[in-house]
């Protein structure tokens, strides 16, 4: 291994939680093939002693009762260049890794040494030329004009950009109350937070997801177990959130208002530019939630969480074994989660209707006029009530 492919050398870091069974190692050695990693550092091996590989060597430090320990699994091509190792207990431990960097003009030698061998010549001579100044280059603006200057092109860029990432802006927002105390917000009590901490998952990192993820999959495939798994990629998904209805669903979730104006003074106003080459575009105000912000991932889930909500009302069904007042009873509890505000009564009222199902009561309840304002939900209820007692009653005679 010459000290080029030492000079781009690719480290990681895992957490293998035991090595000490069967198949781990070589799984372990797999994924590192797999991701290209040259030097890994390893804790809770678990396993003791070092041991050498076919393409791998285990570097170990720790006790001998298999428990705990660190280490290294390192490419054998490596192996002459490490010049020390020392284990100090399981928690530590050193590995040293010396090379010395090909020099330019070494490099231009062997260049003329190697003008034979193709594969070594190109590389040498990419690497060599990779500090030339980039080559121009050229767009075609709105116009269809080719250009050439940086500062053209960012603005064509910033106008494009402009156009994909500022929607429609709803300017019926209300105005933003700056709010410094609050006394209606009491502190909550220690019960109440217990509650949510208890919600979270114990001793568990986001990694460790993917990672029973992956075993499902793997054991799910050689079990012949049956699995389904949805992914849902959503086109410009922060770009395609109004902010009115980012506000509307804090309010819903009993968000304390002065955490939404804080939310809204942070994201309100946010504006963007290009950079293209050693120039920048001018700014230009955006619209949805900002890209890179810590916040806009909860705040895209709460907003998520509503329209799943309101979906759950729209898409709502009678069972067979509901009755009128239970079906209208499941219905208001659903879209008491939701907030349809002014649109509540036409919504409950259709959806009432619609899930009802074909059959006569949903026959009886279509006879009367949706645009007259005197059918209520309240009226649709009692119909359907009456017409279902007395379907009931006829069943009753009919058996008798």
């Amino acid at each position: 291994m010459n000290s080029k492919n030492l000079e781009k050398l690719s480290l990681g870091t895992w957490n293998v939680h035991t090595l000490y069974a069967t198949g781990a190692l070589m799984t372990v050695v797999s994924a590192i093939e797999t991701y290209r990693l040259d030097i890994v550092a390893i804790q809770e091996l678990r396993w003791t002693g070092s041991i050498r590989l076919n393409n791998h060597t285990k570097f170990y430090s720790g006790g001998i009762n298999h428990e705990a320990g660190v280490g290294f699994i390192i490419k054998n091509v490596i192996l002459p260049y490490v010049k020390n190792f020392i284990a100090y207990n399981d928690r530590l431990c050193y590995i040293q890794v010396v090379w010395k960097k090909e020099s330019g003009k070494k490099k231009r030698k062997t260049i003329e040494e190697e003008y034979l061998n193709s594969r070594t010549f190109f590389g040498i001579a990419n690497e060599l030329t990779k500090k030339r100044k980039p080559r121009d280059m050229i767009m075609k603006d709105s116009n269809n004009v080719l250009i050439t200057e940086e500062k053209k092109i960012a603005e064509e860029f910033r106008e494009a950009f402009k156009q994909l990432l500022r929607k429609t802006v709803d300017t019926t927002e209300e105005s933003i109350t700056y709010l410094t105390a609050k006394p209606e917000d009491k502190i909550p009590s220690k019960e109440k937070i217990e509650v949510p901490i208890k919600m979270l998952k114990n001793n568990k990192a986001p990694e460790e997801d993917l990672i029973i993820l992956s075993e499902l999959l793997k054991n799910g495939g050689q079990k012949l177990i049956p699995l389904h798994l949805i992914f849902i990629d959503f086109k410009q998904a922060y770009d395609s959130v109004q902010r009115t209805e980012i506000w509307r669903s804090l309010k819903l979730l009993g968000v304390p208002s002065k955490l939404i104006s804080m939310i809204r003074v942070s994201t309100e106003g946010s504006k963007c530019a290009v950079k293209f080459g050693h120039e920048k575009s001018e700014e230009f105000q955006t619209t949805g939630l900002k890209q890179g912000d810590a916040l806009s991932p909860i705040l895209f889930n709460i907003v998520l969480e509503m329209a799943v909500r309101e979906a759950h009302v729209y898409l709502a069904k009678k069972t067979d074994k509901e009755s009128v007042a239970q079906w209208s009873a499941r219905l208001r509890d659903l879209a008491s989660k939701c907030g349809f505000g002014t649109e509540l009564e036409v919504v409950m009222r259709d959806v009432f209707v619609v899930g009802m199902g074909p059959g006569r009561v949903q026959d009886r309840l279509l006879e009367e006029d949706a645009s007259s304002q005197a059918v209520t939900l309240v009226k649709l209820v009692e119909i359907a009530t009456n017409k279902e007692a007395t379907i009931n009653a006829s069943k009753q005679w009919t058996a008798g």
